[in-house]
């Protein structure tokens, strides 16, 4: 084998050199870096994630405040009654109340098939437009409020005589339905 010379053996020296710190780096100094930049990120993750849940448990006293606000006025969005029936039965006589009310006459009445959570019902009225009129501001101004699914007005008495009469009117109503609450 022959000799190397100077400059050759500068070269493997640098060669090895280079070796050994890139193994040192990749092998020891790299993962050991990694390690720590890894964890700091996760510290600062959880950090974000415990001041995030902090400001929710520090508002809960809020939500409950809100949460027993609508308790009170659930009355006025809602129905409440031991069941969808009774709830059924009560949008059902609030109908025939404000239908009185306005001087006009209920035909029949069938109530929808109540959901977990709303209950409706069909009516078939006798109301002159004066009637209507106000039977609708009724609606729109009674609690608990109940949303109007279709009206339908048939007129055809006015048509065949000329002059202003009563009207056919359908109309489907629905309510939103909460279960009574044991006290």
């Amino acid at each position: 084998m022959r000799q190397l010379s100077a400059r050759e053996r500068r070269l493997v020296s640098i060669g090895i050199l280079v070796a050994l710190v890139a193994v040192i780096w990749f092998g020891l100094i790299s993962p050991i870096l990694g390690g720590f930049w890894a964890r700091a990120e996760e510290r600062h993750t959880l950090q974000a994630q415990y001041e995030r849940d902090s400001r929710t448990v520090a508002s809960i006293p809020v939500w409950k405040r809100e949460a027993q606000q609508q308790q009170r006025t659930e009355g006025q969005y809602a129905i409440v009654a031991s069941t969808a029936e009774l709830a059924s039965h009560q949008l059902q006589d609030r109908l025939a109340r404000s239908v009185g009310e306005v001087g006009g006459l209920v035909r029949s009445s069938v109530p929808d098939e109540p959901t977990a959570s709303e209950v409706g019902t069909r009516v078939d009225l006798a109301l002159t437009n004066q009637q209507l009129n106000q039977l609708l501001k009724h609606l729109e101004s009674e609690e608990p409020y109940v949303v109007v699914g279709y009206i339908s007005v048939a007129a055809d008495r006015a048509f065949e005589t000329g002059k202003l009469a009563g009207m056919d009117v359908k109309l489907q109503v629905s309510a939103v339905f909460h279960p009574a609450r044991a006290r």
